[in-house]
């Protein structure tokens, strides 16, 4: 599975999820990415700087993560990722490296502003029970 074809919404994503293979689910990591920098913009900027800052995520997401990783839109500010096969040990380095690349700020020249995502991951594991990492 490409993860460019399971990202936008939440039935994509679960429509992703669905086709995974059946061993995938013996431990997998599911993290959330919340943009909580972005959440008091949702209404009061254009859609298209909007869209531009998502896109920009959406990226960063693509090139920290596998390609048999899903990444779906979860709401206005947040993507949840789907990592098949990938313990805690490992979904956690990955969520660092996430954090770390959108910790930075965008600049919407169009606005003449500055914005810091404030990036907040929270992860958890699925084995044969579900632990937080």
């Amino acid at each position: 599975i490409k993860s460019d074809q399971f990202q936008y919404g939440r039935l994509r994503l679960f429509v992703g999820l669905r086709v995974l293979p059946p061993n995938v689910h013996r431990r997998s990591s599911v993290g959330i990415v919340d943009l909580s920098g972005i959440r008091d913009l949702v209404e009061t900027i254009p859609i298209v700087s909007l869209q531009r800052i998502l896109q920009k995520t959406t990226t960063v997401l693509r090139r920290e993560l596998r390609g048999n990783d899903v990444i779906g839109r979860w709401n206005d500010n947040s993507f949840i990722i789907m990592l098949p096969n990938t313990n805690g040990a490992a979904a956690k380095t990955i969520f660092e490296r996430i954090f770390q690349s959108l910790s930075g700020q965008i600049e919407l020249d169009e606005l003449n502003i500055v914005i810091d995502l404030a990036p907040q991951i929270g992860g958890a594991e699925y084995s044969s029970g579900i632990s937080t990492l």
